[in-house]
């Protein structure tokens, strides 16, 4: 973790984030992705690694995701008022 997290604002942004992750996850296994688009994630095995970049977003940081073989980052924009 590269950031200091504050309670209660950091439990509802990274709430939301794996969240997202999870609708994701049950959206490409049960096929509901848009006709021509693959979305994969490679698992680790490891607890979520959760990181806040500079520009104030939170992803994940050691499940790799593609969408048609393209590496992206899905992220959340973190409230931090």
């Amino acid at each position: 973790m590269s950031y200091s997290r504050v309670i209660p604002r950091d439990f509802f942004n990274e709430a939301k984030l794996l969240k997202c992750m999870g609708q994701l996850s049950l959206a490409i296994l049960d096929g509901m992705t848009p006709e021509g688009i693959t979305i994969t994630v490679e698992e680790t095995g490891e607890p979520f690694q959760i990181e806040l970049d500079d520009d104030g977003y939170l992803y994940l940081t050691n499940y790799e995701m593609f969408v048609n073989g393209r590496a992206v980052a899905f992220v959340v924009k973190s409230f931090t008022q």
